[in-house]
């Protein structure tokens, strides 16, 4: 492939990246989890195949100089914004994640102290039945001393 088709690809393919990645953003702000990870896999591979192809010209950094300066120029717009907009992406993936982890870690710690109080069932009868946690009394006491 020749220098200028190559450069014009990466700057398809930043395009590209850049509208899916806003796309991105939105939904992350939006809370539609499962339409970002239904575009996870085209991400990566786009992805890849970008950083392939930045690569492969930086090793040809020479050759670059006898493109037009306006396909230089509307590389670096394009892959400027792109710089952004990935900034964004993962700021906002690791927020995502953050709060996960924080309401998973919410939910396990509510079950636990749920479950250390005694778990509480109902038997064919209707009535409650509790179960107290081995080693632990039933008796109670009162602070003044009286029963």
């Amino acid at each position: 492939m020749e220098m200028k088709d190559r450069m014009l690809t990466a700057i398809e393919i930043a395009e590209q990246l850049s509208g899916m990645m806003s796309n991105e953003n939105d939904e992350l702000r939006q809370h539609k989890i499962e339409t970002v990870s239904a575009q996870q896999e085209r991400k990566d591979a786009m992805s890849r195949q970008y950083e392939e192809l930045i690569l492969s010209l930086r090793l040809e950094q020479e050759r670059l100089k006898d493109l037009d300066e306006e396909i230089r120029e509307r590389y670096r717009s394009v892959a400027g914004k792109l710089q952004v907009i990935a900034g964004e992406n993962e700021r906002l993936i690791k927020a995502t994640l953050t709060a996960g982890r924080r309401l998973m870690d919410a939910i396990i710690d509510a079950a636990k102290e749920k479950r250390a109080g005694g778990a509480q069932t109902y038997n064919a009868g209707g009535k409650v039945n509790t179960y107290e946690r081995p080693g632990v009394s039933n008796v109670s006491l009162s602070i003044d001393g009286k029963f």
